[in-house]
């Protein structure tokens, strides 16, 4: 089956990250899962990896899932702090990024469609299942995305 060459997990939850690790195997949609558990840590690996091309230190991900509840930057921060990262050579456009949370509030859902529609792919409630990462993989990402 085709993979995802990197998918990148951006929760403060080592046993969120520790499960959607599973979960995204057990699917085998990516040869890489990478998890970071500070909203700080993950704004700084992503502006590298924006800035550069191929990197093999700061691989850009094609999928970012990002967990709305987390300390310092929440999710929806971390995403504004993202839309002013420069990205001279357009490689934002190459990453999903999807909005995670263990929480049943509707603005929360809300707000993850109508503010951030111009970077956010799509919404789920944690924990994801096995299902909903085929869902994206085969919804959000063209043969040429995958290896």
């Amino acid at each position: 089956m085709n993979q995802l060459e990197l998918i990148l997990l951006i929760d403060d939850s080592d046993a969120d990250n520790h499960y959607h690790r599973i979960v995204i195997s057990r699917a085998k949609i990516g040869s890489t899962i990478k998890s970071i558990n500070s909203s700080i840590d993950a704004l700084d690996y992503l502006r590298k990896a924006i800035s550069q091309d191929n990197d093999l230190v700061f691989p850009l991900p094609q999928l970012v899932l990002i967990d709305i509840n987390m300390p310092a930057l929440n999710g929806f921060e971390l995403l504004d702090k993202l839309r002013q990262v420069p990205d001279p050579k357009g490689r934002k456009k190459d990453m999903k990024i999807f909005m995670l949370t263990g929480s049943l509030n509707p603005d929360d859902k809300a707000m993850a469609i109508e503010k951030y529609a111009d970077i956010v792919y799509g919404f789920y409630v944690k924990p994801l299942t096995e299902n909903a990462i085929i869902e994206i993989r085969n919804k959000h990402f063209s043969a040429e995305d995958i290896i």
